[in-house]
């Protein structure tokens, strides 16, 4: 199990990053997208797999943004905008899976690797949150 300590000065960002993480794999996001499968395994990273491109999650990203922008009410535009990490996330996901350098080129030795005990680290990562006194607003 990895622990990582949060900085106080980015108990914020960790704050929303937990949200997205919350809409992805709790409730909605995971009655309609996960299907009991693992992110890396989910239609966006599949769909994305069968058309060889990341694009599709880039548009999906790009469109949620824009329409979250122009919500009035702050709890629909931050729904909709946690659901832009998600597809950003997404994006990383891909690359990382499928073995794509930060310099744009393959990498044909990390191709499908999965970070191991995702579900502990984030586990660990909420509970040295919780532990620090602050509550996530999700």
């Amino acid at each position: 199990m990895i622990e990582k300590t949060v900085p106080p000065e980015y108990h914020s960002l960790f704050d929303v990053l937990m949200c997205a993480l919350d809409q992805a794999s709790v409730g909605k996001g995971k009655e309609r997208h996960a299907r009991g499968q693992a992110f890396e395994d989910q239609r966006m990273q599949t769909i994305s797999q069968l058309l060889n491109t990341d694009k599709g999650m880039a548009y999906q990203a790009a469109k949620k943004l824009f329409e979250g922008m122009e919500f009035i009410d702050p709890a629909r535009k931050e729904h909709e905008l946690l659901g832009v990490i998600v597809y950003v996330a997404g994006i990383i996901v891909y690359n990382r899976e499928s073995g794509v350098r930060h310099d744009g080129s393959k990498d044909d030795n990390t191709a499908n690797q999965h970070v191991p005990e995702a579900n502990d680290q984030f586990d660990s990562l909420r509970a040295r949150k919780s532990r620090s006194g602050d509550r996530r607003r999700c």
